[in-house]
């Protein structure tokens, strides 16, 4: 795994330190990207990752760097600090390109692309409407208000904030609460939480030498927009609302409808993957939905200026509209679409069309469940949406690398 990762060419993309002032690096600079391989490849928590770092020579080797014994490395977030160190200074895109060109050597078949969409989930509670405002009036009633009371010395605002605590205690005790109460229960926050932003504001206007810190302003800001989402929700007594907030602390996050039965609804990034001979590259990733079908022109191009022309290509059912059979016709590309009108008796071209299917519904979705089962990516426990596509990016780049490594390795052993 080593061997087939280019470590002077990603190196390239970090920034070379330019004083000596402060404590010295405790890794070298491709110990960074060492480091998220290492936490994809084992599988650990980051704590667990450290401890193990900390005590596993091999694991300091990897990553280029030897801790001198009796220095432990005493920062329980040194494993979350080199993801965010990579979140600022690198571009995925850029990384991915690297580690892609040193491959393709090594990649057979790189006329067929197989492309689909999946979705990788984020670490979240469960998201309702009642959780969503119970933890923004908490968040304005419980810490900001009676600290910006005692800030500025005045006494704190009469609220029913105490009685809407003991009917929402009693309400998360219910094992199956009605539409009717749970209805009533939104009204009353709702009512709470408007009640809470107007206090919050007036405060901010009567302490005008008091200023927020920019994350308590951000939050302050998506609290506004939460309570007007839902006091439009239960107005219009409707479920839909453009860029609909499920998360307080994650407001970038949204629901995401894939229509699968065990799962209807998703949350965390949404990514369209292209895959040349087991290799997973990731073609576009956005927070919130998009039709994936729209993606198979970028594919294309893609694919051209990485492995150059495309002969075959496969995909699911909602890619061939009218606009896609155009341009793979265009472009002379044997697709496994089914054909519209009398299907052709040719069966070498029947044939080439299971065999995409095949490989689409097999190597594609398999790898997808490989990834997010063995590489960390089936939760992403990262919290800001920029570490959070750092950690889905190393996932799918350790999961490439085990794949070429295992390739590099049966040859030799076919060699031997």
């Amino acid at each position: 795994l080593y061997d087939i990762i280019p470590w002077k060419a990603l190196v390239k993309l970090l920034p070379v330190r330019k004083t000596l002032r402060g404590a010295p690096p405790r890794l070298p600079l491709e110990g960074y990207f060492g480091l998220m391989f290492l936490k994809h490849y084992t599988g650990l928590s980051d704590e667990k990752l450290l401890a193990a770092f900390q005590s596993n020579w091999a694991y300091q080797m990897f990553c280029g760097c030897r801790l001198k014994v009796g220095e432990p490395i005493r920062d329980n977030a040194f494993v979350s600090r080199v993801r965010k160190y990579l979140a600022t200074h690198c571009d995925m895109n850029e990384v991915q390109d690297i580690l892609i060109n040193a491959w393709k050597p090594k990649l057979k078949n790189t006329n067929v692309v197989l492309i689909d969409a999946t979705c990788y989930e984020v670490h979240l509670r469960f998201p309702t409407d009642v959780k969503l405002l119970w933890e923004s009036c908490c968040y304005l009633w419980e810490q900001q208000i009676p600290t910006l009371c005692k800030l500025s010395n005045i006494k704190p605002p009469r609220s029913t904030f105490k009685v809407q605590k003991a009917k929402q205690s009693s309400y998360f005790k219910k094992r199956r609460p009605g539409i009717k109460v749970t209805r009533k229960r939104r009204k009353s926050l709702v009512k709470l939480l408007g009640r809470g932003i107007n206090q919050f504001q007036l405060l901010l206007d009567y302490s005008k030498a008091i200023h927020l810190v920019p994350s308590v302003a951000q939050r302050f800001k998506t609290i506004k927009q939460v309570y007007l989402q839902q006091f439009y929700l239960l107005e219009n007594n409707t479920t839909k609302v453009k860029d609909r907030i499920v998360s307080l602390f994650q407001p970038h996050i949204r629901p995401i409808i894939r229509g699968k039965e065990n799962k209807p609804v998703e949350w965390g990034i949404k990514a369209h993957i292209m895959q040349v001979d087991g290799i997973n590259i990731v073609e576009h990733q956005s927070f919130n939905a998009f039709n994936e079908s729209t993606r198979l022109k970028a594919s294309y191009f893609k694919h051209k200026r990485v492995f150059g022309e495309c002969t075959h290509l496969a995909a699911d059912r909602i890619y061939p509209t009218n606009a896609n059979r155009r341009f793979c016709s265009k472009k002379k590309i044997q697709t496994n679409f089914v054909s519209k009108g009398k299907s052709g008796n040719d069966k070498n071209v029947k044939k080439i069309k299971g065999l995409l299917n095949k490989e689409r519904s097999t190597r594609l979705e398999g790898s997808f469940g490989t990834e997010k089962e063995h590489y960390g990516l089936k939760k992403i426990k990262a919290r800001s949406p920029e570490t959070q596509i750092v950690w889905m990016y190393f996932g799918i780049f350790t999961a490439n690398a085990v794949r070429i490594a295992n390739k590099i390795q049966k040859i030799n052993r076919q060699a031997a």
